[in-house]
């Protein structure tokens, strides 16, 4: 995404990923967390269960309830209807897009309500999104 932002982004879609370092450094270190924080601890609680049929194992469980009280603070705090403020990033975009693994696995993140309220938000404002899941 980051690419495909730099090289076709306009000006009235520069929002997505903004040109101005400290913007930019706020959305990289989101889309980091997403890989590195998020991703890792949803593999790290459902690959067990899927690939070996064990029960959820309680400690890889609060690794993602952390991420998602991460994301549920944040988006308390931003001050804005997104994940960086304002206005909607690949950040929103890529985070949104790991949540839907968490419903494909039907684990409910209702009780973090900001993230629920958010994602709600997002689903319903970006059209595509129930064509692309």
């Amino acid at each position: 995404m980051q690419y495909l932002c730099n090289k076709y982004c306009t000006e009235e879609t520069q929002h997505f990923y903004p040109k101005d370092p400290e913007e930019r450094g706020t959305v990289d270190r989101l889309l980091f967390f997403d890989m590195g924080t998020l991703t890792h601890a949803m593999k790290e609680y459902f690959r067990p269960r899927v690939f070996e049929g064990l029960p959820p194992d309680a400690e890889k469980e609060n690794l993602l309830k952390q991420s998602l009280d991460f994301i549920d603070n944040l988006l308390d705090t931003v001050g804005g209807p997104y994940l960086c403020g304002e206005k909607l990033t690949i950040a929103d975009l890529a985070i949104l897009a790991s949540l839907t693994e968490l419903d494909a696995m039907d684990y409910t993140y209702k009780c973090y309500g900001e993230v629920t309220r958010w994602s709600n938000r997002l689903r319903e404002q970006l059209p595509y999104f129930k064509e692309c899941n």
